[in-house]
């Protein structure tokens, strides 16, 4: 029995060992979990801020000195750069453009009210500047006026890269001139009221950047707090100081690394900005668990070691529950900072009831609130005119998988300002709220809508002043062509009367002459036939219908029977396609092409016309060649205009057929052209939409 106690007691004290040793390591580790989410948080938050003032400089760039600084104003009084030791603007200057530079800040009265001093440039021999414009404060940070970065080893790097990447970009730690360490965050500003989204949009568009430079003591020392018997060490291990002695690569530390520290130790890296940083958690000196020793063990009987035990792990159970339940918290408070903190405006977490649980200020939003109103229902805190809507948002955000949003138009500061408004869902029973001033974009919107409905109207305007001309050129072409038959009748008749009476009379030139007005009348009776034609098209509603091609190019070749055959001709047609159009318009547009095909063939060889199809989609097009004399491409922009007659002496050509085809083509919603560059003959196409039937 003596032998059993003792090995009980035995394994008893080893366990405890080992759980002592576990439980030493657990600790550690929680505190490295613990330190790096501080150290993420933290650093973020900084970042955001300067984000935020990057957006508001870009969305009122070019924005002046005294701007620059009720902004900062701002932003200190609500404790977003807490840590900063001094917030910048570095503004581009090409090397041909410093002296326009130094000018205009030389003689701003407004820099020398605010503190700068005399502008000092120091520069490089350099294409470009990156010139510190901005200082806040002023005061401690004269020096830095004017200072060129690129005399700043390692500076004009960071620089660049956040100019082209459109993201923040973070130093290595260095060493400040008022003491202590300090890391510097570039914030890239562009001339447009959003990052560009390429590389050379973002290199054209590239002004500047915001610059905070962050006290590392002051940003990081509370994040080594809550462990006191755990030593934790921040390091900066990113790529750029992968050669930097161990010294320089320290950020925080609560004492310097000791390896040779007896105990358990847990290293965590964690990215921020563009850096990664290392922290490292060791066990102090002399600190170790808390619970029974295994000499105690030892001491106490197997029946006591047993009880002790049991009364051990029980409360190690409740422990580690506990543990495990502050880390949960932990890592559902960073998940909620990180959402907080992507938001460029005011934004609160508030309770599915509408209880106030947070908030973030912002720069953007209409109110002020402060940490005694958390805990308020929002119909204490919003305006009776927005809060029926919020009410209404609130309630469908708990139960949607996608956030619900709406505008609202208020006065704040004795302006109409319009916001956005968006509730989106969170875990237990939460919601986010965003609020961001889109005053500009509303107005942009209304002027547009309003530009849009004065353009729309001068569209019906000027489509029913063209469609009302258009009838009346009709009509008048048509009564023109009409009444001009009349007089031509009579002249024709007179010249036949002469001919016939006194023809014998008339001497050789005489009859030349006569012979040259009846070839001029029967010239001016064509011509006014073929325009009172050109005015008929389109006198009369499309009647579309399906039509099959080949069927009507027959039909045009049967009517044509007589003209074909005294030339010799040749038409050759397979299309094989039905479409919906109208059958008459179309009839004409062949029958005209074909029939200049025929009339214009080369003397040295018999017409041959070919008439092809194809259709895409809705899209037909049909193309109508010949062997003839041709269009020359010096003439093919005024093939289709009227009475052009493209150097033909027929003395039958009126200039009109192609311009009906033009006519007829357009009528049908489709364009018809010469091909360019036909070593033979003429190839004549036109396309058009298919409607439906």
């Amino acid at each position: 029995m003596l032998a059993f106690g003792l090995l009980l007691t035995a394994l008893l004290a080893g366990a405890v060992g080992a759980d002592r040793h576990r439980d030493d390591d657990e600790r550690v580790a929680a505190a490295a979990a613990r330190v790096a989410q501080e150290v993420e948080h933290r650093m973020g938050a900084e970042v955001s801020s300067l984000q935020a003032l990057r957006n508001e400089m870009m969305l009122d760039w070019p924005m002046d000195v005294a701007s620059f600084h009720r902004r900062l104003d701002l932003h200190t009084a609500e404790a977003l750069f807490a840590s900063a030791a001094a917030v910048e603007f570095t503004r581009v200057v090409p090397a041909e453009s410093v002296g326009e530079f130094l000018a205009t800040r030389t003689d701003d009265p407004t820099r020398a009210d605010l503190g700068y001093p005399e502008l000092d440039l120091r520069l490089d021999d350099a294409e470009q500047h990156y010139l510190i414009d901005y200082v806040h404060p002023v005061e401690g940070n004269e020096a830095a006026y004017g200072l060129d970065l690129l005399l700043v080893p390692g500076r004009s790097e960071v620089t660049v890269a956040a100019g082209e990447s459109g993201m923040p970009s973070i130093t290595a730690p260095l060493d400040l001139v008022q003491g202590g360490r300090a890391v510097i965050v570039d914030v890239p500003v562009y001339d447009t009221e959003a990052v560009p989204p390429t590389v050379e949009a973002r290199r054209r568009a590239f002004v500047g950047v915001a610059v905070v430079v962050i006290r590392i003591e002051d940003l990081l020392g509370p994040a080594l707090d809550g462990e006191p018997d755990v030593l934790v060490t921040v390091t900066d291990v990113s790529g750029s100081t992968a050669g930097a002695d161990a010294e320089n690569r320290v950020v925080v530390a609560d004492a310097a690394a000791d390896g040779g520290v007896d105990g358990p130790m847990h290293e965590v890296e964690v990215a921020a900005a563009d850096r990664v940083w290392a922290v490292r958690t060791v066990l102090a000196p002399g600190a170790r668990a808390s619970g029974t020793s295994p000499s105690a063990v030892w001491s106490i009987g197997s029946l006591v070691s047993l009880v002790v035990a049991l009364a051990a792990a029980t409360m190690e159970r409740s422990r580690r529950r506990t543990r495990a339940a502050a880390q949960e918290v932990a890592e559902a408070t960073r998940e909620i900072q990180m959402i907080l903190a992507a938001f460029p405006d005011m934004h609160f977490r508030v309770a599915g009831d509408g209880t106030l649980l947070g908030f973030h200020q912002g720069g953007g939003g209409p109110a002020r609130l402060s940490d005694t109103d958390i805990g308020r229902p929002m119909s204490e805190l919003l305006p009776a005119n927005v809060l029926q809507r919020a009410d209404a948002a609130r309630v469908a955000a708990r139960t949607s998988a996608h956030p619900v949003s709406f505008e609202h138009l208020m006065e704040v500061d004795g302006r109409n300002r319009t916001f956005h408004v968006r509730f989106s869902r969170l875990e237990h029973d939460e919601l986010a709220v965003s609020v961001r001033d889109i005053t500009e974009l509303a107005d942009a919107r209304r002027e547009l809508s309003q530009l849009n409905a004065e353009l729309e109207q001068r569209i019906v305007e000027r489509t029913a002043e063209l469609e009302r001309t258009n009838a009346e050129l009709e009509q008048f072409a048509y009564l023109a062509s009409h009444d001009l038959q009349e007089p031509l009748r009579h002249v024709s008749m007179f010249v036949d009367r002469l001919q016939t009476r006194y023809g014998d009379v008339l001497d050789e030139r005489g009859q030349q002459y006569l012979g040259f007005v009846t070839d001029g009348t029967t010239r001016m009776r064509a011509m006014i036939q073929a325009l009172l034609e050109y005015s008929r098209v389109g006198r009369s509603a499309l009647d579309i219908e399906l039509v099959d091609l080949d069927d009507l190019v027959a039909d045009v070749v049967a009517t044509m029977g007589t003209t074909i055959a005294e030339a010799g001709a040749r038409i050759e047609c397979r299309t094989g396609l039905v479409v919906a159009t109208d059958a008459a318009l179309v009839r004409r547009v062949v029958q005209n092409l074909v029939s200049n095909a025929v009339r214009y063939g080369h003397p040295d060889r018999p017409p041959v016309v070919t008439i092809t199809a194809a259709r895409v989609g809705a899209t037909w097009t049909c193309t109508v060649a010949d062997n003839g004399i041709g269009i020359d491409d010096r003439f093919a922009d005024r093939a289709f205009d009227m009475f052009e007659r493209l150097g033909s002496t027929r003395s039958d050509s009126t200039g009109i057929g192609l311009a009906i085809c033009r006519r007829c083509v357009e009528l049908l919603g489709g364009v018809i052209d010469v091909e360019r560059g036909v070593d033979v003959g003429t190839r004549i196409t036109f396309t058009l939409q298919e409607p439906p039937v």
